[in-house]
């Protein structure tokens, strides 16, 4: 697993019970796991990842350094910089 993932997402439907190892792994490094048990659209992965790991993705999010974290302790959502061209 790399250093920069933030979350694991292991699709139970097409899986055997091997993720046990895989959930295993992303314990010990602290990342959170997520079982997701249906379709890859994005909205339904989505959905899973803020059902199962969004407190702990915002507790971390608000723990890490930069602008986002920022907003994080102070309450607010963090938005993407506007695009300039």
């Amino acid at each position: 697993m790399r250093q920069e993932t933030g979350v694991v997402v292991l699709g139970i439907r097409w899986m055997a019970h091997a993720h046990n190892g895989l959930r295993d792994v992303a314990r010990e490094k602290g990342v959170p796991c997520v079982l997701h048990p249906g379709g890859l659209s994005a909205s339904s992965v989505a959905y899973q990842i803020l059902q199962q790991a969004g407190r702990q993705l915002a507790a971390s999010q608000a723990r890490a350094p930069g602008p986002q974290a920022e907003q994080a302790r102070a309450g607010k959502r963090w938005s993407p910089p506007a695009a300039s061209c």
